[in-house]
């Protein structure tokens, strides 16, 4: 085979070995640009939690209010009481179903 010939031929390999690559790319492209996306918003809901708390009302409408709902991702949600054990109280969210516990 002629150097030219070879030379050629591994050049057309590469071209196969590169188009082989680009579907992969292109997914990995299209996961950077959603997970760029929810940092952004992360970043975002980060920087507001501030504000937030200078807004956020511990009781609305006669109910507890989540924080975590309040602070987090800036809605209202109301926590629903329950009887606790040893003297405690639990609360839930009845929208991201976070719990705690509060001495009585």
């Amino acid at each position: 085979m002629e150097t030219e010939d070879r030379i050629r031929e591994l050049a057309e390999e590469f071209v196969a070995q590169a188009q082989a690559r680009v579907t992969r790319l292109q997914a990995e492209l299209v996961d950077a640009h959603q997970r760029i996306e929810k940092i952004k918003a992360e970043l975002d809901a980060a920087r507001q939690a501030p504000q937030r708390l200078a807004n956020f009302q511990v009781k609305r409408d006669g109910d507890y209010q989540c924080p975590k709902c309040g602070i987090l991702h800036g809605v209202q949600a109301a926590m629903t009481g329950s009887p606790g054990e040893h003297r405690l109280g639990r609360f839930q969210c009845d929208t991201c179903r976070f719990d705690m516990d509060v001495r009585h």
